[in-house]
Formats: C-alpha cells, sequence, structure tokens
C-alpha cells in the first residue's frame, strides 16, 4: 500500500514574531509496506499564499502541501492559532480518500484532541478541511514547540463492497492465465492474505476488471521522477484502480514502459492498463491482482474477491491455488 511519512519540527520565536515558525526540516519517509516501490524522500514545498483562515478556526500560521507519491495529487496541510490554541488541519487534492495517522511530540506544550486515525475524503465529498489534532501552549513556557508526523493509506477502513460483483479476469478473451499463488499461499499472507498471483504469457495485455477510475501509478516516469539515482531493471510498474463501492484494485507486475493509462483516467471494465511483465524477456511471467484497503494510516487489508469465468450466471469462482481461467469477455483494446 501507499504509504508515507513526513516529519517536521517547528519552533515557536517567543520575542518579536510570536507565533511564526523557524524554517522546517523534512525528514526523508519511511519506506512503506509491498506492493509499492521504495522511495527516497517525498517532494515538499510550501504554498505561495496564506488562504484566509475559516471563521472560528484560527489564524493560519504555518502551512504547505504534502506530494501523495505516485498520484499526481497532494494534501494541503495548515498549522491554526487562536490565542493558547493550535490545531493541525488537511484536506485532500488527490483522487482517492485517504486514511491517516497524526501524531505529534510537544515541548512546554500540553496536547488536545487527538483522534489518531482519520479519514480525508475525496475534495468532492469533502467539506472543507479536516482537523487532525490540536494542542496548547503553557502559560509562560520557554520556547515552546512540537514535531508532528503524519502517515496515510489509500482508500477507506472496512469498505461495504460489493459481494455480488463478479470481477472480469484481466487478460484478453482466449488466453489462458494459472494461478501460480492463491489467498493465503506463499506471500500471499497475512494483510495480503487475499491477492493472487497469475502466470501469463509475457506481455499478455492486462485489462481493468471493473470500471473505475485510475488514482496511482508506477512507471517509468514515476521511477525517474522518485527514485532517479536507480539504475536497477525497470520492472514492477502497477496501476491502482478506484471503484463506486470504495474498493482499489491493484494491477501489479506490469510492464512499466507499457503502462497506457493515467492518473484521474476513467475506464471501463475490460480496458487495457498495461502488458504483463518487467525488463524479463521470459516466455512466461506473473502480475499480481487483489483489492487492498486502508485499516490505518499505517496499516492496511485486502478483501476477497469472486471473477467471472464463464458467461453463464453462474460461472462465477473464487480463485483457487492452481487453477486455469480462459478468459472469454474482452478483447484487447485501448
Amino acid at each position: 500500500m501507499i504509504r508515507c511519512m513526513l516529519t517536521i519540527t517547528l519552533t515557536m520565536l517567543t520575542t518579536g514574531c510570536a507565533g511564526r515558525a523557524l524554517p522546517q526540516q523534512v525528514e526523508p519517509p519511511t519506506p512503506g509496506p509491498a506492493p509499492l516501490a521504495e522511495v527516497t524522500a517525498p517532494h515538499f514545498g510550501l504554498l505561495a499564499a496564506a488562504p484566509k483562515p475559516d471563521p472560528g478556526k484560527g489564524q493560519v500560521i504555518d502551512q504547505g502541501k504534502l506530494e501523495i507519491l505516485f498520484t499526481a495529487g497532494y494534501l494541503k496541510w495548515e498549522v491554526r492559532q487562536d490565542g493558547a490554541d493550535y490545531g493541525f488541519w488537511a484536506k485532500n487534492q488527490t483522487h482517492m480518500a485517504l486514511t491517516t495517522d497524526f501524531g505529534i511530540k510537544l515541548t512546554n506544550m500540553v496536547a488536545g484532541d487527538f483522534p489518531m486515525t482519520q479519514v480525508l475524503p475525496l475534495p468532492a465529498d469533502a467539506q472543507g478541511w479536516t482537523k487532525l489534532g490540536t494542542w496548547k501552549a503553557n502559560p509562560g513556557a520557554v520556547s515552546p514547540r512540537w514535531k508532528w508526523w503524519l502517515r496515510y493509506q489509500p482508500g477507506v477502513p472496512n469498505v461495504a463492497i460489493d459481494g455480488a460483483y463478479a470481477y472480469a479476469l484481466p487478460w484478453p478473451a482466449g488466453t489462458t492465465g494459472r494461478v501460480a499463488q492463491g489467498w493465503n499461499s506463499g506471500g500471499n499472507n497475512g494483510a495480503g492474505q487475499y491477492r493472487v498471483d497469475v502466470e501469463l504469457p509475457f506481455g499478455t495485455p492486462i485489462l481493468s476488471s471493473r470500471e473505475g477510475r485510475v488514482v496511482a501509478i508506477w512507471d517509468t516516469k514515476a521511477k525517474a521522477k522518485y527514485v532517479p539515482n536507480d539504475k536497477s531493471p525497470e520492472a514492477g510498474g502497477w496501476v491502482f484502480v478506484r471503484h463506486d463501492d470504495g474498493t482499489l484494485a491493484h494491477y501489479h507486475n506490469l510492464n512499466p514502459k507499457k503502462i497506457g493509462v493515467s492518473v484521474g483516467q476513467v475506464v471501463k471494465r475490460g480496458f487495457q492498463l498495461g502488458a504483463a511483465g518487467g525488463a524479463s524477456t521470459a516466455k512466461l511471467t506473473r502480475i499480481t491482482f487483489g483489492l487492498p484497503g486502508a485499516l490505518t494510516g499505517s496499516t492496511f487489508r485486502t478483501y476477497p474477491f469472486a471473477w467471472r469465468v464463464g458467461p453463464g450466471t453462474n460461472q462465477v469462482a473464487e480463485p483457487k491455488q492452481g487453477a486455469r481461467y480462459l478468459a472469454y469477455e474482452f478483447q484487447a483494446k485501448r
């Protein structure tokens, strides 16, 4: 899952310009768990101008935006002060809901309300900003300061999935895929227990199993942006697609040079996302498919699913270890 941690230390000046922050130090993020590639650091920058504070929510004393890796989106964040009261606020500017964990270390200050894990909804669903935490200055304290951190995962906890939905086999009609690792098998265990690894001929077009919107991509452009000094072979590209019920489909081990969609693009069931395989030239390769979702801003889970394996109403099956499935629905097309 996508995960990142940003830690910033802010020291309040006690004379001259109380409430203003010294320059910030940005530390590298904690690498996220599989299936995402590790990155060196998020890109960070201040907004050009401070927005007007919302009535009753204090004056903005610091702000910025945190890039949400691989999504072409970001979180806006603000620290607001109202007398001795401080608050941290965030606003989601990506194509998916985000679950966050927020924490803070205080010196000469007192913690207030900290729900810890909160959901930042899609921008279309959001009612402005979300308050993630509050704290107060101790009267007469010398050099009050704080250090905050934020982790995030895509999606919302415990999605009410559409259990009746049968996903299309994500390869073209006439092609057979073999489930090399099924549920609770090999590396597909724990949080990833409902992922499957499917063996396919190298270069097989990979299709969207369900209609939705592309929300995150790892391809050659992403690698060049986030890990420009990495000289390892280009392999293991992936695409995340968000569905109407809030689930996310993850298509992993695609050729990063052949991914043909972009973040924000709406795709229909059967639309080609990319091709199986990375830098390898082997005749057979494996893709990974699963429905990951957030539990907290630091942890995730996967959801069970069923494939439609034939045209009959009863031809629906959970993926089985070693089973072979002949796709019938779609020819590869963009």
